[in-house]
């Protein structure tokens, strides 16, 4: 799963330079018509650049990534980067649909899993929510107990991430998310 890891990384690094460029250039454009057209060139850089990882990206978006090993493989390697570049969130959200599909193996959930726990402890993007709608998939005790943890969290936002995740687990007997105690 971590053969694409790498691929990922440069990617990642290399738009965001690329995008680094463009923001540098655009404070400058309006210097000079020299600053104005290295801002264009620039901004023409970046709409330009295409690595292998856009290629898989479109793949996943119209074949079938459950019957496709390479594709399965690269979305769940994305999952795992968690790469953070110029619409990186948006093709997360998409790979993220795309998954709620699949049948998921043990390692599949997992990673989704420590996705989720990452994002409570850190920082919940506009994603966050696709990321939860997994939860009745990759559901396990230990998961739920994890999140139950950071219910108790004296963070205030991670109280209220954790809450939010809580939210997802399906209903159990009377009500949704037994075993859970929102503050």
């Amino acid at each position: 799963m971590n053969e694409y890891h790498h691929l990922i990384k440069q990617h990642e690094t290399e738009v965001n330079r690329l995008h680094a460029e463009v923001r540098e250039a655009f404070g400058r454009s309006d210097q000079s018509k020299h600053a104005r057209r290295d801002w264009e060139l620039a901004a023409k850089r970046f709409r330009e650049h295409k690595s292998e990882v856009d290629y898989l990206v479109e793949r996943c978006m119209t074949e079938d990534i459950g019957n496709d090993g390479e594709l399965r493989a690269f979305t769940f390697s994305y999952v795992k980067s968690d790469p953070y570049f110029f619409r990186s969130g948006y093709i997360l959200e998409r790979l993220l649909r795309r998954i709620k599909k699949l049948d998921l193996s043990e390692t599949e959930k997992i990673l989704i899993q420590e996705l989720i726990l990452k994002r409570i402890d850190t920082n919940a993007l506009r994603n966050f929510r696709d990321m939860c709608r997994l939860i009745p998939m990759i559901e396990t005790e230990g998961f739920s107990n994890k999140i139950a943890a950071r219910l108790r969290s004296d963070e205030p936002s991670i109280r209220h991430r954790a809450e939010f995740a809580a939210l997802y687990f399906p209903i159990r007997g009377k009500a949704r998310g037994v075993g859970f105690e929102m503050a």
